[in-house]
């Protein structure tokens, strides 16, 4: 079946880079001829008007230029902020449009004011998850939503380093790391953590503990994803109709699952598994942004459960009870 031609929009949005916005819908609205040679130019133009004045703010006054690397850094930080302006319009045609008609310093001025909202935004969504934060042992779940956010937060300067994260998110969200830079990861980041400790604290921090010592004894020291697992518990639980809150898979109740996945396809596993979920989603206490991320993530799990059915080796999935 061939595609629908789409011919309200000519540029194709799927082609646009989230980490490099800007670049590829400047290379996108050329190829479609929405953007000239002549506006290409002064858009670059444009930016080194940008960077001097930047430059010169760096300098206190002193000058218009830094040394290479500074400089550099500048401009990726100026690029990044008008690309988080241009990703507010309705379509890609309509932000190639504003580089066309709109002073190019007015969209990073708008771009600036954005990221400074949306700072405030994740300090208030940060504080919320502390105040909820899951009761673990494991060290870097906690080191990394209070003191590595509040790092990111100390070093963050929207005039000159917009788009660097400065450290490390040691501990790893099922989801994946984002693939974005500045305040676009760490909003996308804490969103994910949001979601997952909205779901884990459900749970008894002690049945946890217990759930996880399965895995490794030492899991306190490992940055390992901890929703993983309890989801997988309870999801397991919920198939064979017991109380998903205890986390307790006896490995009888492993090897039921077994009958369940076993010689299925990833679309029947899949479908399984969001049966479970949708009846673990009737619990009212957990929020849409919990409810949307297991769902968004759900085929996440598909693979491992597929090759340990092979394998035979389902109980390093669904973890038993001690």
């Amino acid at each position: 079946m061939e595609r629908a031609v789409d011919i309200l929009h000519q540029i194709d949005e799927s082609k646009l880079h989230p980490r490099h916005y800007m670049a590829s819908l400047l290379n996108e609205a050329s190829a479609c001829g929405l953007i000239s040679e002549n506006d290409h130019a002064r858009i670059q133009a444009d930016l080194l008007g940008i960077l001097a004045k930047q430059c010169e703010k760096w300098s206190n006054g002193e000058s218009a230029s830094a040394p290479v690397e500074i400089a550099q850094n500048i401009m990726n930080s100026i690029v990044f902020t008008i690309s988080i302006q241009l990703k507010t319009y309705t379509s890609p045609d309509m932000a190639a449009e504003s580089l066309k008609i709109e002073p190019l310093s007015e969209i990073y001025k708008c771009g600036q004011d954005l990221i400074r909202k949306r700072l405030a935004i994740v300090k208030k969504l940060q504080e919320s998850i502390i105040n909820k934060i899951l009761d673990t042992k494991n060290v870097y779940y906690k080191s990394t939503i209070v003191g590595g956010i509040n790092g990111f937060f100390k070093l963050y300067n929207t005039n000159y380093s917009a788009h660097e994260i400065h450290i490390t998110a040691d501990y790893p969200v099922f989801a994946g790391r984002p693939e974005l830079d500045g305040i676009e990861f760490i909003e996308s980041y804490l969103k994910c953590i949001e979601a997952e400790n909205t779901f884990c604290i459900q749970f008894d921090s002690i049945n946890i503990d217990r759930l996880l010592c399965v895995l490794t004894k030492d899991y306190i020291n490992i940055p390992m994803n901890i929703f993983e697992y309890v989801m997988l518990s309870a999801i397991g639980l919920t198939l064979l109709k017991k109380n998903p809150a205890e986390l307790n898979l006896s490995k009888s109740d492993i090897e039921k699952l077994y009958m369940i996945f076993f010689n299925k396809t990833d679309e029947e596993i899949f479908n399984i598994l969001k049966k479970a979920t949708i009846i673990l989603c009737e619990n009212d206490l957990l929020p849409d942004i919990t409810k949307q991320y297991l769902e968004v993530t759900l085929y996440n799990f598909v693979p491992s459960i597929s090759n340990a059915t092979q394998f035979d080796t389902l109980n390093k999935v669904f973890l038993p009870s001690c």
